[in-house]
C-alpha cells in the first residue's frame, strides 16, 4: 500500500528545484522584458543615425545628461548658420534686383528703338537707384514710340513713371524730331 499523508496539520514543503523553477518563470517576462527593451533602444538609435548623421558626428559624448544640451547647442549653432545664409540670400537677392533695374530702361530703349522704324537717340540716361531720369530723341516723319507703352513697361521696376513729350520739331523736309523725357523713382 502507498502511504498517503492525510492529516489535517501538514506543512508543505517545497524543494529547492521546484522554487528555482518558480522563480525563474517569475523573472523570465521582467528579463526579456529589459533586454527587448535594450534591443528597442539600439534599433532607434541606428534609425537616428541613419536619419540624421551631422547631429551626431558633432556629439562629443553620448551619455543621457549632456546629450540633451549638446544637442540644443548644435541646434542653435544651425540655426545661425540658416540665419546666415538667409541674410546672404537675401543680400545676394537685393543686388541682383538693383543690378537688373539700374540697367532695365537701357535694355528697354534699346528693344525699344529695334522694334520701332524711326531712328531713337538717347541724349540724357542717369540712373542712381532711386530716381530715373532718361531724355532721347525720336526721327521720323510722325512718332511712333507710345508714351503709355513706355510708361506701362518701365512702371513694372520704376515708380511714378512719366513719360513727355517735351518738343515736336520740323527737321529736314518732312522728317521731325520728338524729344522725350522720361522720370522715374525706385
Amino acid at each position: 500500500m502507498e502511504k498517503l499523508n492525510l492529516y489535517v496539520g501538514k506543512k508543505k514543503v517545497l524543494k529547492l528545484s521546484s522554487f528555482l523553477t518558480l522563480l525563474l518563470i517569475c523573472l523570465l517576462p521582467a528579463v526579456s522584458f529589459f533586454f527587448f527593451s535594450a534591443q528597442w533602444k539600439v534599433l532607434k538609435t541606428n534609425d537616428l543615425l541613419e536619419r540624421y548623421p551631422v547631429v551626431f558626428n558633432n556629439l562629443s559624448e553620448l551619455s543621457l545628461g549632456k546629450i540633451e544640451d549638446q544637442i540644443e547647442t548644435l541646434n542653435l549653432s544651425f540655426q545661425k548658420r540658416i540665419n546666415n545664409l538667409r541674410d546672404a540670400n537675401n543680400l545676394l537677392r537685393d543686388y541682383l534686383i538693383r543690378s537688373y533695374t539700374s540697367s532695365y530702361f537701357l535694355k528697354y530703349m534699346s528693344k525699344l528703338s529695334s522694334e520701332v522704324p524711326n531712328k531713337i537717340y538717347i541724349s540724357t540716361a542717369l540712373y542712381d537707384g532711386h530716381r530715373l531720369y532718361m531724355e532721347f530723341y525720336e526721327y521720323g516723319t510722325e512718332t511712333r514710340v507710345s508714351t503709355s507703352t513706355v510708361e506701362e513697361d518701365l512702371s513694372r521696376f520704376y515708380g511714378n513713371v512719366l513719360v513727355n513729350l517735351i518738343e515736336e520739331r520740323n527737321f529736314i523736309g518732312s522728317t521731325k524730331y520728338f524729344h522725350y523725357v522720361v522720370e522715374g523713382t525706385r
